[in-house]
């Protein structure tokens, strides 16, 4: 009698287990159908005249395109995100003229957010006036791969691409889990070895970017990211090659790279903190780090005045006399002049780790340096110099010894207010 009980019960457990499989299965059979049929319906939908993709790029976390479409009659412009029957949509900046023009943003560091995209694949299609267009790649960039960054031990991998659906071109952008183990940030001891950099007396730049360095890697990996130095003794590197300063962030893609640096300059009135960032960026990061160093440590933002865009913010590109020299230096070796202007940024470490978008030129024609492997790259780092005071000035180079703790504080938590750690 007993056995009979309990048969049946085995029983009733197995077809409750049968009868849940049946109803999982009938419910993700369901939405397969559904998504397939919205995604049928939206391709019914699509123009047939074409959209073009003339640029994308991921500079740190955000995805950007400039593109064009044969069209002038425009009451507005969007970039649509279509997932699960439901569409996210970006503003795009347009001009007309012959045709009509579109970017996300002129921020090289604005767009789409890439780690705030959930599982799965979207469609990114154009929606002017209400109607839909495809977007057609006429880059040289078929295929890219982006992980996100470390959040809970875990990393999604972003594939982005242009795909054919019924006919019609897209841009296909795949999150998908990963096991893979990403780096998320470069941190950059300034010189090192025998490049000391600047001094004062017995005090050594390169020796203070390093215990800054270490300590800020510690700081960082207690937020359980993944970071990567690029010395972690008082050696000297190289800037290029295939294990450069500023080749290293992108061979490991990582997000953003911190360089650290100690100030020095004949002007013996200059003191504070100066903040470098890429031209074509926006402020947000540097504006968060500024608020940070302020309240947490006892330096004040530079009163250098030169090249800075903001309090405690500045961009560094190349002045005229040193394009000239430039090109001289190129005649005279027998090479092709770099495509350098007053726009392109000049400190290499913001330069060479952010690829295309930032102007990284350093393809191996001048004989004297080695190659960027990556100079040509879509994706990049979002890179910051930080100048963290003069070393010249002893009242900053007291802050420098005395608040190390407090300064390492701040921008580990600049770092983790801005990318949403």
């Amino acid at each position: 009698m007993k056995k009979n009980t309990k048969k049946k019960k085995k029983n009733k457990h197995f077809h409750l287990l049968i009868l849940i499989i049946i109803i999982l299965g009938s419910l993700f059979l369901y939405k397969y159908t559904e998504n397939h049929l919205a995604v049928k319906k939206l391709f019914n939908k699509i123009e047939n005249l074409e959209g073009y993709i003339t640029k994308y790029t991921i500079y740190g976390t955000h995805l950007n395109i400039e593109g064009k479409i044969n069209l002038t009659d425009i009451d507005n412009i969007d970039l649509i995100l279509f997932k699960n029957n439901k569409e996210q949509t970006f503003k795009l900046d347009y001009k007309v003229k012959d045709n009509t023009t579109f970017k996300l943003s002129d921020d090289i560091n604005d767009g789409i957010d890439l780690e705030k995209l959930k599982i799965g694949e979207y469609i990114a299609l154009l929606k002017i006036n209400n109607k839909y267009y495809p977007l057609y790649n006429t880059t040289n960039y078929e295929n890219t791969d982006y992980c996100t960054l470390t959040k809970n031990n875990h990393n999604n991998q972003i594939e982005i691409s242009f795909k054919n659906k019924y006919e019609k071109q897209y841009l296909s952008i795949n999150v998908k889990n990963s096991t893979q183990k990403c780096y998320d940030i470069t941190i950059d001891a300034g010189h090192g070895g025998i490049d000391t950099g600047a001094s004062n007396n017995d005090d050594l730049e390169s020796i203070y970017t390093l215990e800054y360095a270490k300590a800020l890697k510690k700081s960082l990996e207690a937020l359980n990211l993944n970071v990567i130095m690029t010395r972690d003794d008082d050696i000297s590197i190289d800037s290029y090659g295939n294990d450069g300063r500023a080749v290293l962030p992108n061979k490991y893609k990582t997000k953003m790279t911190i360089s650290l640096h100690l100030n020095s300059n004949v002007v013996n009135s200059f003191s504070g903190y100066e903040i470098y960032k890429a031209n074509k960026t926006n402020n947000n990061f540097a504006r968060v780090l500024k608020t940070n160093i302020d309240k947490l440590t006892n330096m004040k933002a530079s009163n250098n005045q030169h090249m800075k865009v903001a309090d405690g913010i500045y961009v560094r590109t190349y002045k005229e006399d040193e394009i000239k020299d430039s090109i001289n230096v190129a005649l005279n070796n027998n090479f092709a002049p770099y495509a350098i202007d007053s726009n392109t940024n000049y400190l290499y470490m913001i330069r060479e780790t952010g690829g295309i978008m930032t102007g990284a030129y350093i393809d191996g024609r001048d004989q004297r340096y080695g190659k960027n492997p990556y100079f040509n790259n879509n994706i990049g780092n979002e890179t910051y110099l930080i100048e963290l005071g003069y070393i010249i000035n002893n009242n900053d180079l007291s802050i420098i010894k005395n608040d190390k703790e407090k300064y390492i504080e701040a921008i580990k938590k600049s770092i983790k207010e801005y990318l949403n750690i």
